[in-house]
């Protein structure tokens, strides 16, 4: 029998559930181990099968297995929970945000151009922009958005569009970072607004610039407002990092925002984030041709207190 001790078939399977359950406790140490966010990113996934081989050892009459599945996979949702579902819904959003990555030859980025005016965003927050793409979108969506700061590196830039909202105060690009960053005299009050794109997790660079990213949001006068595609899930050390820096939160939810044409895995990589106490609530929107859905997002600021930055 393949579940006999000793046998080939239940060691590789006693094999594979230590695997998983290393791969989900790896996963919460992306702050430390650049390996880390990038096992992070299928927590779900991996803790769904470890559930089913709890199950499986549970039925062959196994109990150090399943009591091991149980706990990670105890430990393992109690850390997707502040994630998952919607906020509640925004009285009167003060503000609204739309984060896309538009996609480099995006074939209907016209399309996409009319659909960005049709949110009624007050904010744009863009990535994978070029000269080319850029001067379409802003061509398209003509004098609704007055005020934006394109920044353009190496592998891809990043925009901010806003409408009249107040004087533009300031503005600037970090390119290590890949930031562009925009800040506004609003009736609420002047406000910073962020778009960022960072780099693919390990191998790629996101680990490195995670910190230096951290550095350069925390140095940005309050309260900042951000949206991007961060590449990697909001329970990864990279996102929890940059929303900290911010002095913010995310807005939940677990569905994905990078497309597949397979409903499995679920890549939520593109967030935003409104300051600790606002009210935030964000919805997905079709990609309109990019490999990334939009989010639409509301938010209603407090009442800024005396003395802050």
């Amino acid at each position: 029998m393949w579940q006999r001790e000793g046998g080939l078939w239940f060691d590789l399977f006693r094999l594979a559930c230590h695997g998983l359950t290393l791969a989900i406790f790896m996963g919460f140490l992306g702050a430390v181990l650049p390996l880390g966010d990038s096992l992070a990113i299928f927590r779900i996934e991996f803790t769904a099968l470890l559930a089913i081989a709890g199950v499986v050892a549970y039925k062959l009459g196994r109990t150090l297995i399943p009591m091991m599945a149980m706990i990670t996979v105890c430990v393992s949702v109690m850390s997707l929970v502040p994630y998952a579902g919607a906020n509640r819904e925004v009285d009167a959003p003060d503000l609204v945000l739309h984060q896309h990555n538009v996609m480099f030859g995006n074939p209907r980025l016209d399309e996409l151009i009319v659909e960005l005016d049709q949110t009624g965003a007050d904010l744009l927050t863009l990535q994978e922009i070029s000269e080319t793409n850029f001067a379409r979108i802003k061509a398209g969506l003509g004098t609704d958005y007055p005020h934006f700061k394109v920044c353009l590196y190496d592998r891809g830039g990043v925009a901010i569009m806003a409408r009249d909202l107040g004087p533009l105060l300031d503005h600037g690009c970090v390119a290590k970072s890949r930031m562009a960053w925009m800040r506004i005299g609003t009736e609420l009050g002047p406000i910073t607004v962020v778009s960022i794109h960072q780099l693919w997790p390990w191998p790629k660079g996101q680990f490195w610039q995670r910190e230096a990213l951290a550095d350069d949001i925390a140095r940005l006068p309050r309260p900042v407002i951000m949206g991007g595609d961060f590449n990697n899930v909001p329970w990864s050390s990279a996102v929890r990092s940059a929303a900290g820096a911010a002095d913010g939160r995310l807005a939940r939810g677990l569905g994905r925002s990078f497309v597949f044409d397979t409903p499995w895995p679920l890549f939520r990589i593109d967030h935003v984030v409104a300051p600790l106490g606002a009210q935030l609530r964000a919805a997905r929107t079709p990609g309109w041709g990019s490999d990334h859905l939009g989010l639409t997002a509301q938010i209603r600021l407090r009442p800024q207190e005396p003395g802050a930055r």
